[in-house]
């Protein structure tokens, strides 16, 4: 099912996409970076479905969209100097690394002990986990080897082609110009940048100076 996104009608996408979501299915969603795939993140069997979708391999970890801070502490160990970071970088394009807790499966996290957290700038994403009210996918919508797009006809063929639809595909026609964001790991004393979004190297040096490593 594939809807285009409106502001009249974002309120009822929203509650459409989080029904979708609570049983088991995916969703092609608009964020502040890509278009995301989006599956409940603590459901076993959704999990395994993302993959079947996706294409992607399993020794891969998915990162994780959280509605803020609070939703954050609740799924990894967060201490003092790793809130303040987190605090100056979301919402936005960063993803942080933490230790996670055990409310995620190993399967999602590549039987790793660490997780990626994310908290999108994007109305559609905060309205999304505020009404699930719990975490989701944030990987990006496209087959895995497969260079993703701001285009979601592009991301329809992809998926049509190669895989399946999701339940529900939200249309925000073609998106702003962007990468996908930036990835650091903030477990360690001196944060480690895994990905760079290029458009977020004015932020890290105003939050880290130069107590980072690139």
């Amino acid at each position: 099912m594939i809807k285009e996104l409106t502001e009249k009608n974002l309120k009822q996408l929203v509650k459409q996409a989080t029904e979708i979501l609570q049983d088991g299915g995916a969703v092609i969603f608009p964020t502040d970076t890509l278009y995301g795939l989006g599956v409940d993140a603590l459901n076993s069997e959704a999990i395994e479905y993302f993959f079947t979708l996706k294409k992607r391999p399993t020794d891969k970890p998915i990162p994780v969209f959280v509605s803020g801070i609070e939703e954050a502490r609740q799924t990894a160990f967060i201490d003092e100097r790793q809130e303040n970071i987190i605090k100056k970088l979301w919402p936005g394009p960063f993803t942080v690394v933490l230790n996670k807790k055990e409310i995620f499966s190993e399967r999602l996290s590549a039987g790793t002990d660490t997780i990626g957290l994310r908290s999108p700038d994007s109305k559609f994403c905060r309205r999304l986990l505020g009404e699930f009210g719990g975490p989701i996918t944030a990987s990006s919508a496209n087959i895995s080897g497969m260079e993703p797009s701001l285009d979601i006809n592009k991301i329809i063929e992809q998926f049509e082609e190669h895989s399946d639809i999701p339940e529900l595909v939200i249309d925000a026609g073609i998106l702003e110009p962007s990468e996908p964001s930036t990835v650091i790991d903030i477990r360690e004393e001196k944060p480690k940048i895994l990905r760079l979004n290029n458009s977020t190297k004015e932020k890290l040096k105003e939050v880290f100076g130069d107590k980072i490593s690139w």
